[in-house]
């Protein structure tokens, strides 16, 4: 993710907003992960790494909530 597509810079998804599609591709940056998801490019918390490993290629949905992140998977629907 060295470059980003048009239009797809990285964004912080607000309170009870979600990103939901293929998870692309991720990248460690200074204080947060980047993680393209479908066509939106999601900073998100370090602390998230461990749980996106393994699922690149797979649909995945991120909700931030007012006081976590709740990630889900969404193969098959």
């Amino acid at each position: 993710m060295s470059a980003f597509r048009p239009g797809s810079e990285p964004r912080r998804l607000r309170p009870w907003e979600e990103a939901r599609g293929p998870l692309d591709e991720m990248q460690d940056v200074p204080g947060c992960l980047l993680a393209r998801i479908g066509p939106v490019t999601v900073a998100l918390p370090d602390e998230l790494r461990d749980r996106l490993q393994g699922l690149t290629g797979r649909v995945i949905a991120i909700l931030r909530t007012d006081n976590d992140y709740r990630l889900r998977v969404v193969d098959g629907q």
